[in-house]
């Protein structure tokens, strides 16, 4: 097995919390414990490295996509969500103090802590309500989506999540060809951000957010996973762990996935050959705008309306 994680404290944190709970010592692991501490028991140390490339999950800025302006089409889908939402937009820079905050630089800010504050179980300040709180997870959710690369995106959603899968499928070939090291790997676990679930849901065409009032798929949050399975048939099935649908974080089963063009049991080298306009062959150059290159991409004629 082999876990890796970005160089944060709280994805460090989750990866140990994983391992503790995927790997339980045997007998014959448990530590010597002349105190009969009950941890000796429970849990022994799991190696987790630190990645040794920053950009594979997400770890390290990236000017093509955070710059400002946005790119023409998506400053003018933040400018139509500005001018809709105007009156809730103002209400929330008045009470939160974010005087600066727009829907595409700061709103994030806003938004992760009454989420935090909500799990917590903290009370919300006297400015927020039920109401207000949805909305405001409503926009962000759009925000993200925007950001990430949903809806065909292509050139947001590459860079996002595309380094990512390219590794897995990558690996997954080698495997199947008995090469190198993923010949004697079991799994490989990565742990990481929102933005890295949410480029490779994207990267898979499975992160658009719907119209006509359908719900809308929300920003990935505390213990989302998407899991990759590779059969003895060359087929993989891809399956999404979001226990924060459920109110009462009592759902754990996950759910199986399928790429739009292909079945929940997908044929290896159909992955590749569906993804292969996702995947980047020199990241940093693309990230930094340095290659010559125009990715098509495509977006929905609308937003949602609620």
């Amino acid at each position: 097995m082999y876990v890796r994680s970005t160089n944060y404290d709280r994805t460090i944190q989750s990866a140990m919390a994983n391992m503790a709970g995927w790997f339980p010592p045997t007998q014959k692991d448990v530590w010597a414990n002349p105190n009969n501490v009950p941890l000796a028991g429970l849990w022994r140390p799991f190696p987790v490295r630190q990645s040794d490339d920053p950009t594979l999950l997400g770890e390290t800025e990236c000017p093509r996509i955070d710059k400002r302006p946005y790119r023409p089409d998506l400053q003018a889908l933040f400018d139509f969500i500005e001018t809709k939402h105007k009156v809730l937009l103002d209400y929330v820079r008045l009470e939160s103090g974010e005087t600066n905050m727009t829907v595409s630089d700061g709103l994030e800010r806003v938004s992760d802590v009454l989420r935090c504050q909500k799990y917590a179980g903290v009370k919300y300040p006297a400015w927020v309500n039920d109401t207000v709180y949805e909305k405001i997870q409503y926009l962000d959710d759009l925000r993200f989506h925007i950001w990430v690369g949903g809806n065909g995106d292509t050139s947001r959603a590459r860079i996002n999540g595309g380094r990512i899968l390219k590794t897995i499928l990558t690996d997954f070939q080698s495997k199947t060809y008995n090469k190198g090291d993923p010949a004697k790997r079991k799994a490989y676990f990565y742990s990481s951000h929102d933005n890295s679930i949410g480029g490779l849901l994207a990267c898979l065409h499975l992160y658009d957010y719907t119209i006509d009032g359908q719900p809308v798929m929300h920003i990935p949050l505390y213990a989302n996973t998407l899991l990759f399975e590779l059969f003895n048939n060359n087929t993989v099935r891809i399956l999404h762990k979001n226990d924060t649908t459920e109110p009462s974080f009592t759902k754990t089963d996950p759910i199986a996935l399928k790429h739009p063009q292909c079945d929940t049991l997908c044929p290896l080298d159909r992955l590749m050959e569906l993804t292969r306009e996702y995947m980047p062959d020199d990241w940093k150059c693309e990230c930094e705008d340095e290659c010559d290159f125009d990715l098509p991409f495509q977006r929905p004629p609308r937003i949602p309306s609620a």
